[in-house]
């Protein structure tokens, strides 16, 4: 069941078997291609039934709206972000941390970039009220997890001040 905190959109039905789950893939990559193609406003549930070759009681079984819609793929796509900084945290050396920072930043932003239709999702992201929530909450995590190499390669820095810092840092990247 996917939610977000003000409960305005949630899971409809998550596919089990392999041919639904194709559907339902199906159309996220309808849904992509849209989005990479036309930007953010041509999106919608017919655009999206019709480039998946699907019908439209089909979309409503997978999600309730297309705000749900964008709220899955969104945290798909802080889930690839969140997966490459995770790695690059996890194999931290102190004595080249800046140099880490940039390798982080340049593969975050290839996955990132790979991510079909990620432009404008991530402009929906920023933009839409009801999927501001997904960035945030990533980029708070994220920000939790590298704030340990900042705090080590910084020891004089307090906790408020070290969590600032990579807070600041995942958000410019």
């Amino acid at each position: 069941m996917i939610s977000d905190p003000n409960n305005s959109v949630s899971s409809v039905v998550e596919p089990k078997q392999q041919r639904a789950i194709a559907t339902y893939e199906a159309l996220f990559a309808a849904a992509q291609d849209i989005l990479a193609s036309q930007g953010l406003y041509a999106l919608n549930s017919n655009a999206v039934v019709t480039a998946a070759n699907a019908t439209p009681p089909t979309f409503y079984r997978y999600f309730k709206n297309k705000q749900q819609l964008l709220l899955t793929l969104g945290q798909r796509l802080m889930a690839v972000q969140n997966r490459e900084l995770e790695a690059a945290t996890d194999a931290v050396r102190h004595d080249d941390y800046f140099g880490q920072i940039i390798a982080t930043l340049r593969a975050t932003y290839e996955v990132t970039v790979r991510f079909h239709g990620a432009h404008a999702l991530l402009l929906a992201l920023r933009t839409t009220n009801d999927l501001q929530h997904i960035r945030l909450e990533s980029h708070n995590a994220m920000a939790l997890a590298s704030a340990p190499a900042i705090a080590a390669a910084k020891p004089a820095l307090s906790d408020e001040e070290v969590f600032r810092r990579a807070r600041l840092g995942v958000e410019l990247g």
